[in-house]
């Protein structure tokens, strides 16, 4: 058969050792050089930390969410560990770990959200960086979208630092934040998929038509 027939191409080479290698001295010295602890981001005492959130286009967006002591069996006082909450509007910055530059953002204005009573029933709040625009990446100008869900609705915000402002996102907008995010609907129910969600969101917005798509 090989007579008449070429040899098959070689496809590869299989090795099952490992062989550790260590990083580079560029990738060593930026190792160093970041703080991926946040410590140059303010907090109110050290009962309070940041942790990350996403990263994007050289940024990282952060929380500050409360610290606990963990309890031993025997009653000892353990390490300090983040208790993040998820019911609640959550403080953020976006920051740049290298050159430890910051932006801390501001709250989310009282009028969006448009009732006391939504915000007491929120149960999961999520944020994440938008893909940057060309014209973003050259004026270094970023986006935060922020997702606040109530027992029936949820609210998509969109913090611009060009404007330095929030402001709520309707299901027509999302093409506002071209790729990475995608709005779908079935049936009865929808859900909101993003780029840092890891699952799909349930999303009641009024009786508008079914079964629709809106990219970004």
């Amino acid at each position: 058969f090989r007579s008449f027939h070429h040899p098959p191409p070689l496809l590869g080479l299989l090795c099952d050792d490992f062989y550790p290698a260590d990083p580079a001295a560029a990738a060593r010295a930026l190792a160093h050089a970041a703080d991926f602890t946040f410590s140059f981001l303010p907090t109110p005492d050290h009962w309070w930390r940041w942790m990350p959130l996403d990263w994007r286009d050289g940024r990282v967006l952060a929380a500050l969410v409360p610290m606990t002591k963990i309890i031993t069996h025997e009653g000892d006082e353990g390490e300090f560990v983040p208790f993040p909450r998820r019911d609640d509007v959550t403080d953020l910055a976006v920051c740049d770990p290298i050159s430890r530059r910051y932006v801390i953002i501001p709250a989310i204005p009282g009028d969006l959200i448009t009732s006391g009573e939504q915000r007491d029933c929120l149960f999961d709040f999520n944020a994440f960086l938008a893909p940057a625009t060309e014209e973003e990446m050259a004026d270094s100008s970023f986006r935060v979208v922020a997702t606040a869900q109530c027992k029936s609705k949820l609210f998509v915000f969109v913090f611009s630092s060009r404007s330095e402002e929030w402001r709520k996102l309707s299901i027509r907008q999302w093409e506002h934040l071209r790729r990475g995010c995608e709005l779908v609907g079935a049936g009865s129910g929808r859900f909101l998929l993003g780029p840092a969600l890891l699952c799909t969101l349930p999303l009641v917005l009024g009786a508008e038509g079914d079964g629709q798509v809106a990219r970004s």
